[in-house]
C-alpha cells in the first residue's frame, strides 16, 4: 500500500522542513519513501507543493509526483493553495487538513486576482473531501510562542490523524530534535503538540 500525501502552501511557510521531518520519520519507521517538489514563483510567497509517497516495496515502482486524483491526504498550509491542489486528491475519499489563516501571494497583492473568501474555500474543500479538518494554525503557533511555527502545527495535525500509523509521535519528535536548531526546539515542539491535540 502507498500513502500519497500532498503538502501545499507558499514559500517561506516551512513546507520543506515538514517534508524532511516526515520523510526521515518514515524511513526510521522502516518505510520506503519518494519525494517530489514543485514550485511556482521561485521566491518567498510563491506556490510550493511537496509530494510524499510512503509505503513498502511498492513505492520503488512509482514516480515521485502524486498523479492527479490519487492523493490520500492533502495538507494545506494556506487555504487558496489548498484549493489549487484539489485535483490531486481522491474526491470524496481523501483527508484534507487546512490552515484557515491566509497568506496572499504576490499575484493577489498586485490585484491581478481576487482572493476568495475563506468560507467559500472551505465549502469547496468540504465538498471534495472524505474528511476535512480545519485549524487556525496562526493562532496556535502564536500560543506556542512563535507565529512562524504554523508548519509545526500542521505537522502535528497530520501525525495526530494517524493516517500512517507506523510513524509514531515519538519518532517525529526525535527528528525534530535533530533538525531544528536548539534555541528554537522548545517552541517548535510546543507548536507540534498543539497541532497534534487538534485531532
Amino acid at each position: 500500500m502507498i500513502h500519497n500525501i500532498v503538502l501545499t502552501g507558499v514559500g517561506g511557510s516551512g513546507i520543506v522542513l515538514v517534508t524532511r521531518v516526515l520523510t526521515r520519520s518514515a524511513v526510521k519507521s522502516g518505510l520506503q519513501v519518494k519525494v517530489g517538489e514543485s514550485h511556482g514563483l521561485a521566491q518567498r510567497g510563491g506556490s510550493v507543493t511537496s509530494h510524499v509517497r510512503i509505503g513498502n516495496d511498492d513505492v520503488k515502482r512509482v514516480g515521485v509526483i502524486v498523479p492527479a486524483g490519487c492523493g490520500d491526504v492533502l495538507v494545506g498550509f494556506e487555504p487558496a493553495e489548498t484549493l489549487r491542489c484539489l485535483r490531486l486528491i481522491k474526491k470524496n475519499e481523501s483527508l484534507i487538513l487546512v490552515n484557515t489563516s491566509s497568506i496572499q501571494s504576490p499575484v493577489h497583492h498586485a490585484r491581478y486576482e481576487e482572493y476568495p473568501p475563506i468560507d467559500a474555500i472551505i465549502s469547496v474543500l468540504r465538498s471534495h473531501a472524505g474528511e476535512l479538518r480545519t485549524v487556525n494554525a496562526s493562532s496556535l503557533a502564536a500560543s506556542a510562542g512563535n507565529p512562524v511555527t504554523e508548519n509545526m502545527v500542521m505537522l502535528g495535525l497530520f501525525i495526530g490523524s494517524k493516517r500512517i500509523p507506523e510513524i509514531s509521535r515519538d519518532c517525529v519528535e526525535e527528528q525534530l530534535r535533530q533538525l531544528v536548531p536548539k534555541p528554537l526546539l522548545d517552541v517548535n515542539l510546543k507548536a507540534f503538540e498543539l497541532g497534534f491535540r487538534q485531532f
